[in-house]
């Protein structure tokens, strides 16, 4: 009789393994009588539409006194965020601060070129995200007068990759049993019984979009970002080994 692999659709862990024997299974197929073992994989695959927008923000300063370089970028960060935090539905987070030296050159009395630091450039990012994309996309045309953009990237959130990683854990699940099923029947077998079983999901890194010189310094007007969105491939795979059965 076939073991089938059943309330997939409660599985909450990414990678699940299941052993329904015991023993030295390379050993026990050499032994007289035993039946084959045969490997088995599947994958299953499904595009999604992205749904959340995830975009970097960056403002820098510059002073001849790296700690005033230093109080001035993180003070224009931290008015950012707080009111990014204002909009309803927007995630945001300081995501790293930065700095170096600005130098000068000059020519000493034997030619030589001598490089001074002559102040310092410090640069304080934000990391903005929300699955309000035209609310997200309006808050960052107002914050273009004191930030510039970084970089903007679109994926699916975690309640949607959630939901579709279930429906394809179970999908894989039973594609697995049906591909075991069709190869035993071929062999001339009357089924198969489970070894043992992986199942995972893995999903296609999110889409950056580049972002050009005028963008970076844009002023006051919402970027149109709506044919950019684009789609995401979410996958799954079942792989293991099943004994057929005479």
């Amino acid at each position: 009789m076939l073991r089938s692999i059943r309330d997939l659709g409660l599985i909450a862990a990414i990678a699940v393994v299941a052993a329904f024997s015991s023993g030295n299974t390379a050993r026990a197929a050499e032994e007289p009588g035993k039946p084959p073992l045969l490997g088995v994989s599947v994958d299953v695959s499904r595009e999604v539409a992205n749904d959340e927008m995830n975009v970097v923000m960056r403002v820098e300063r510059q002073s001849a006194d790296l700690a005033s370089a230093n109080r001035d970028a993180l003070e224009r960060i931290n008015a950012l965020l707080a009111r990014a935090r204002g909009v309803p539905g927007v995630e945001s987070s300081l995501a790293g601060v930065g700095s170096s030296p600005v130098h000068a050159e000059s020519r000493t009395a034997d030619g030589k070129t001598e490089r001074t630091i002559t102040g310092w450039h410090v640069h304080a990012d934000a990391s903005l995200s929300s699955r309000d994309i035209q609310a997200l996309s309006r808050l960052i045309g107002e914050l273009g007068e004191d930030a510039r953009i970084l970089s903007v990237g679109f994926s699916v959130s975690k309640e949607t990759r959630s939901r579709v990683e279930s429906e394809l854990l179970a999908e894989a699940a039973q594609a697995f049993n049906e591909r075991a099923a069709m190869v035993a029947k071929s062999l001339g077998f009357q089924g198969f019984e489970i070894e043992r079983v992986h199942v995972g999901t893995a999903g296609m890194p999110r889409p950056y979009r580049p972002v050009g010189e005028a963008m970076m310094t844009m002023k006051a007007a919402a970027p149109d970002f709506a044919e950019s969105v684009g789609e995401s491939t979410i996958s799954a795979n079942a792989n293991g080994q099943v004994w057929l059965r005479p």
